[in-house]
């Protein structure tokens, strides 16, 4: 398998965990990547916001900058298929 790089799933949903909210992978539209870390687009995160201003919609989309020392583990999917070892008795 060749190096993976965040930049080449910039437009894909990437899984992360948030060291500000232990235990709880979190599925992101990865947008951009930078040196200090990621650019991405969260649902709870859209709507945290739209909620603290009082409205349902907006014309813009926010974005939130996450630096990679927030990020305890980041998880991609690759093409291949997986088995769960324990339901085939391995």
């Amino acid at each position: 398998m060749s190096q993976v790089q965040f930049s080449d799933h910039v437009g894909s949903q990437i899984w992360i965990m948030v060291k500000r909210i232990p235990g709880r992978l979190q599925s992101v539209k990865l947008v951009g990547v930078e040196t200090g870390g990621l650019w991405i687009e969260h649902q709870e995160i859209t709507n945290a916001i739209l909620q603290s201003v009082g409205v349902p919609t907006a014309a813009k989309t926010p974005l939130v900058f996450l630096p990679y020392g927030e990020i305890s583990l980041a998880m991609i999917s690759v093409e291949g298929i997986v088995l769960d070892e324990k339901a085939f008795g391995v």
